[in-house]
């Protein structure tokens, strides 16, 4: 993401004339800051697709490593109680596992939205390269609510369970 950061920012100044040539013509100069400015956005837009891949492939090793280690690992807990107290204390923690693989899953589903509809950004083109079009603009902007209501659901999970 440093390296989205870098080329946004080399971008907007690009635009905005701080590396301008004032030694050549004004249309000269203004086709090279256009020039610098789109190849600056387009790399921008490659370091934010990897950095996407990389949160993609980040979250869900998370998961799945969850997965694998705790779930089993609680209902056998639970399997194993030998009486009421133990049992309900083995279905609490296991209830607040299932709260957490939640918590897992949702970033996932967020990773795999941005992937997708970062695959539309222009400089990445992955729909237009291999399908001859851009992606459905409903579906990239599916991506996009589902990615960002995650986000506010992860900024406000207990808003429900609050008094008012």
């Amino acid at each position: 993401l440093f390296g989205f950061w870098t080329g946004d920012n080399i971008s907007f100044l690009t635009s905005s004339g701080l590396f301008d040539n004032f030694k050549v013509d004004k249309p000269t100069r203004m086709a090279q800051r256009k020039q610098l400015a789109t190849k600056a956005s387009l790399a921008a837009n490659k370091f934010y697709f990897a950095g996407g891949i990389a949160g993609l492939y980040v979250s869900l090793r998370a998961y799945l490593e969850w997965r694998k280690e705790k779930r089993q690992t609680l209902q056998d807990r639970i399997d194993a109680a030998e009486d009421e107290d133990e049992e309900l204390e083995a279905k609490r923690a296991f209830d607040k596992a299932k709260a957490k693989q939640f918590i897992l899953f949702l970033a996932v589903l967020k990773s795999s939205c941005d992937v997708l509809a970062f695959t539309n950004n222009p400089g990445i083109d992955l729909w237009q390269k291999h399908y001859g079009r851009k992606m459905h603009e409903g579906l990239h902007c599916l991506c996009g609510l589902i990615s960002a209501s995650t986000v506010m659901y992860n900024f406000f999970p207990n808003a429900s369970n609050e008094p008012s």
